[in-house]
C-alpha cells in the first residue's frame, strides 16, 4: 500500500495491489493478477463524499508507490511507479489525477523506460528541487545496488539518474 496526497482535488490516493489468488479474492483475477488499483478517498474541503476506486490495466511485480507535484495543478500532476512482472523488470509509471468530478483516476499517459527495478521502487515529490525522485534497488547475486533518479512534472520526461551506491550483503 502506497499514499500521496492531492491538494488540487483535497483527496487522498492510496495505490494496492490487487490479488486474485487470495481467498475471497475477485473472480475477474484468478488465478493471481496483481492488478493496480487506485483509491481516491475525500480529505477535509474534497468534492466527494465517499472513496472511489479505480482499477487500471497494469499488473505489477511489487507494491506501487504514488506522489503528487504539490506546485501543479496539470492533468498529469500524480505519478504512480511500480515494476513490472516480466522475467526482467523494469520501471513502469502511469501520470494523471484524480478526476474533479468523480475522483476516477484519469491517465494522461503511461510511460516505462529501461531502469532495473527488481524491488518496489519509491517515488516522493521534492518541493525543494521542484522534481519527482525515485528510489529503485535491484539485486545481483550478493550485491544490492540502490538508484537514485529525478524526473521534472512534465508528461513524458524521463528519469534522469542522480547517483547509485552498491553494498554486497
Amino acid at each position: 500500500v502506497a499514499a500521496a496526497y492531492d491538494p488540487v482535488t483535497k483527496n487522498f490516493i492510496v495505490v494496492v495491489n490487487e490479488d486474485g489468488a487470495a481467498p475471497g479474492g475477485p473472480a475477474d483475477c484468478v488465478p493471481f493478477c496483481n492488478r493496480i488499483v487506485v483509491i481516491v478517498a475525500p480529505g477535509p474541503g474534497s468534492s466527494l463524499s465517499v472513496p472511489r476506486m479505480s482499477k487500471l490495466g497494469h499488473h505489477s511485480f511489487s507494491t506501487p508507490s504514488v506522489a503528487c507535484d504539490v506546485l501543479s495543478t496539470s492533468a498529469s500532476r500524480c505519478l504512480i511507479a511500480f515494476s513490472t512482472s516480466q522475467i526482467r523488470p523494469t520501471l513502469m509509471w502511469t501520470e494523471g489525477s484524480p478526476s474533479m468530478v468523480d475522483g476516477a483516476w484519469v491517465t494522461s499517459g503511461d510511460r516505462s523506460q529501461n531502469i532495473p527495478a527488481d524491488k518496489t521502487p519509491s517515488v516522493i515529490w521534492s518541493p525543494k528541487f521542484q522534481r519527482f525522485v525515485l528510489g529503485v534497488q535491484t539485486l545481483a547475486g550478493d550485491t544490492s545496488t540502490i538508484a537514485l533518479y529525478t524526473k521534472v512534472s512534465a508528461v513524458g520526461a524521463p528519469w534522469v539518474l542522480d547517483n547509485t551506491s552498491s553494498t554486497t550483503t
